[in-house]
């Protein structure tokens, strides 16, 4: 109930109250009148004494509750006051929040590198891509590493593969320990054919097992298994910390409802390839607080609603990850609202 209708309720509440008393006060008022002769004029003033004694304590309880209700007014008045200026401080840190996200994503960069042969030369060609597009080559480059994963662990559960790829893709080979992972000497392979640009050997090594087509490869034109945890693990924490600042706010001034609100805007300026992205970070347990026992931002509030299945390797299907087929979510009664945008197609 909103504040206004509590008010409305409760000076009607009054209204009924002051009817009741001055109802009693009347038929008080009027009983001296029949059991006194009003001819004599010692019956009038007794008559007088009565009323002013018996009206006396009805005005005084009339005023202190029309008094109570003008403070009462005056202090819901001022909570809505202090409610307005916690949203708009709320509305003012988020939006700079949001400003401060796009600036991470068009921080974003990397450097590639092309080999130009001409007739007599050749020539190396160095090149920035900045912004939002990082995001497709980081794609790429970690379904890359877990192909190549995957060629070497056939029976291994794919949860498990992927957290082994994840772990290259985000903290780079230099930082894995020798042994750690069997595709070890593969990586240090491709990763030289990479360095000294001989794109050659290197899609060789790809068609070797591995399904990448040639605008795939292209994409690959950069330093890889280098990590991006420089890049990613800022964007990340403070995408995080966003989403963890709109949910954590009280309920009695921000609804659930608006949250979700919130968290749309900000999940509209996510890309697809970013939704991606940040599913694999969860699942591969490097960002496991995304959906865990404590926060619910996948399942409760959407924040990869926009992702599908074609969006990801094969092995992972999202209908049997988020148990679609149980329909689980926070607002039970609310069935039009799908987990994924892909279930309303």
């Amino acid at each position: 109930m909103s504040k206004e209708n509590e008010i409305i309720k409760f000076s009607s509440k009054l209204s009924f109250l002051y009817i009741f008393f001055g109802v009693i006060g009347f038929v008080m008022i009027m009983l001296p009148m029949v059991f006194y002769n009003t001819t004599k004029i010692d019956s009038i003033g007794t008559i007088g004494d009565a009323v002013g004694g018996i009206l006396n304590p009805v005005i005084a309880i009339g005023a202190a509750l029309l008094t109570f209700l003008a403070f009462y007014i005056q202090y819901q008045a001022n909570r809505q006051v202090q409610e307005q200026f916690k949203v708009q401080q709320f509305e003012s840190q988020f939006y700079e929040m949001l400003r401060l996200h796009k600036e991470n994503v068009n921080s974003l960069y990397l450097t590639t590198k092309k080999k130009i042969i001409y007739p007599k030369d050749e020539d190396i060609i160095e090149s920035t891509v900045q912004g939002r597009v990082v995001f497709e080559h980081m794609k790429f480059e970690l379904i890359l590493i877990y192909m190549i994963a995957l060629k070497h662990f056939h029976n291994e559960n794919p949860k498990v593969l992927l957290n082994e790829a994840y772990a290259i893709f985000f903290n780079g080979i230099s930082e894995t320990k020798k042994g750690t992972h069997i595709f070890f000497d593969e990586i240090l392979e491709l990763e030289s054919y990479i360095d000294n640009l001989d794109y050659d050997n290197f899609n060789k090594k790809l068609r070797e097992g591995l399904r990448f087509n040639k605008d795939i490869t292209q994409m690959l034109e950069f330093s890889l298994f280098k990590g991006h945890s420089h890049q990613l693990a800022h964007y990340y924490r403070h995408l995080f910390q966003t989403v963890k600042f709109i949910v954590n706010q009280n309920e009695s001034f921000i609804s659930y409802e608006m949250k979700r609100n919130f968290l749309r805007i900000l999940r509209s300026q996510l890309s697809n390839t970013e939704q991606t992205l940040l599913f694999y970070n969860w699942y591969s347990n490097f960002g496991k607080q995304w959906e865990d026992d404590n926060n619910k931002y996948f399942t409760d509030y959407r924040m990869i609603h926009n992702l599908f299945n074609d969006l990801l390797i094969s092995q992972f299907k999202l209908e049997d990850i988020f148990d679609l087929e149980s329909g689980y979510r926070k607002e039970v009664n609310r069935k039009s609202d799908s987990l994924f945008e892909f279930q309303d197609w």
